[in-house]
């Protein structure tokens, strides 16, 4: 459930059940955040990435938002409610997550980098996919 008031803020509610009776209480809006996710590799900006903003890093944690990296390998999150969010960007060959933690306030404008580390070369061999032994 969302609940706006012009530039007084935003509330966002979470696993909100409807039963037939009035839904009561004191409710405090907070000024919409905003979020950049740059993702990077030797430098450089990274276009096409995917994006995932999520409210914890564990498998229950809800997804927020979800986009791609532009040309300028960014991808901007707005009227997002305070409190935390990790963002998790996929993608690559062979396929890489990286992620980062942030915490934000409201009427924040954050923007958090994710560098795609350099690629070098690597040999040897694995004889047990479990425990790359």
């Amino acid at each position: 459930m969302r609940i706006a008031a012009g530039r007084d803020g935003v509330l966002f509610l979470a696993d909100v059940i409807v039963d037939g009776r009035a839904l009561e209480g004191t409710f405090k809006l907070s000024v919409p955040a905003t979020l950049t996710v740059e993702v990077t590799q030797d430098g450089h900006a990274v276009a096409g990435f995917p994006v995932t903003l999520r409210d914890a890093e564990d498998v229950a944690a809800r997804t927020l938002a979800t986009g791609v990296t532009d040309g300028a390998g960014q991808a901007r999150f707005a009227d997002l409610a305070a409190g935390v969010v990790v963002a998790f960007a996929t993608g690559g060959t062979p396929a890489l997550v990286l992620r980062k933690r942030s915490l934000l306030q409201g009427g924040d404008d954050v923007t958090i980098t994710l560098a795609v580390p350099p690629r070098v070369a690597w040999t040897g061999v694995v004889r047990d996919a479990e425990t790359l032994g």
